[in-house]
């Protein structure tokens, strides 16, 4: 009998910035995931300027023998870095770990919740500057 059983993570996949502060809501996205499912396998990794790299992070996941992944592109948008740069970094990882099963999630303007959440912010946001 075949063994059906997949070791899964989650990747938050960020910009990065010369700014070392900047990595601070990405972790905290991090710890909330893990506080609402302490079980899971949650990775950081970025884009450029910060460490790890997407390919750091693959490689230290598959080190650990998992093979699905989710990656959540934690941009606004999918414009050039999610359509263009985030696919050619996968390119090289299909070659390099081939058994890694990565399904990406939308951007956050692509999730309608995000997108709710986020409104709902700019406008209690607007409307305690105009109480003040």
């Amino acid at each position: 009998m075949k063994n059906t059983s997949h070791k899964t993570a989650i990747i938050l996949f960020a910009h990065g910035s010369r700014d070392v502060g900047w990595a601070g809501p990405v972790h905290l996205i991090r710890n909330s995931i893990l506080v609402m499912a302490p079980e899971t396998n949650v990775h950081i990794a970025f884009l450029e300027f910060m460490q790890p790299t997407l390919e750091e992070t693959i490689a230290a996941l598959a080190a650990e023998a998992v093979d699905r992944a989710t990656l959540i592109p934690l941009f606004i948008s999918p414009g050039k870095h999610v359509k263009t740069d985030l696919a050619k970094i996968l390119d090289k990882i299909k070659i390099t770990h081939p058994k890694m099963r990565i399904t990406i999630g939308s951007s956050i303007g692509d999730s309608e919740d995000m997108r709710e959440t986020l409104a709902d912010w700019a406008y209690r946001t607007h409307r305690d500057a105009c109480r003040s």
